[in-house]
């Protein structure tokens, strides 16, 4: 992910870009065309927005809203936060996910690191990568591999490590 400048529409952005040994694997670019459209189908407050899609010379990438701020991970790393704070974030990020399940997304790899937190405190999920689309408007795929979780292990519930497939908003 790069920080860039849209010109077009005059703001600062976040470029996430697919490297481009992934570009040749349909299974890469199905993951994600899925984070895209995962993204696009949302608009929660908490929930890092998506701007546009495209492809340039063999790149695919897409256009994110940028959260001039910083990862949760870096946040709780560089200062103690009080137990308001702590909570207020808590909040924000259960909003978000309750949001995301009812429309039949779930984000599978929520961690301190995919949770943004901009100069105002409000706390933003990112990273849909390995998103499972459960139920909604968006076609539901299929690209876990069977028998391999998906996720960071610290993380994760433990059934998501013996199946992620069977993984729902729980």
């Amino acid at each position: 992910v790069y920080r860039a400048f849209d010109a077009s529409n005059q703001r600062v952005v976040a470029l996430k870009v697919l490297k481009r040994r992934f570009s040749s694997s349909s299974k890469a670019l199905a993951r994600f065309d899925r984070e895209f459209l995962a993204l696009e189908s949302m608009g929660h407050p908490n929930i890092v927005r998506v701007l546009d899609k495209g492809e340039e010379n063999g790149i695919n990438y897409f256009v994110l809203e940028y959260i001039d701020g910083a990862s949760l991970s870096r946040v709780l790393k560089h200062g103690k936060l009080t137990f308001n704070t702590k909570a207020q974030i808590l909040l924000q990020i259960a909003a978000a996910l309750d949001y995301a399940h009812k429309r039949g997304i779930v984000h599978r790899d929520v961690k301190p690191d995919n949770v943004l937190i901009d100069r105002t405190g409000r706390a933003k999920i990112a990273d849909f990568g390995i998103a499972q689309i459960t139920r909604s408007n968006l076609p539901v795929t299929s690209i876990t591999v069977v028998s391999s979780y998906m996720g960071t292990a610290d993380y994760m519930a433990p059934e998501q490590r013996i199946n992620a497939k069977s993984v729902d908003h729980r």
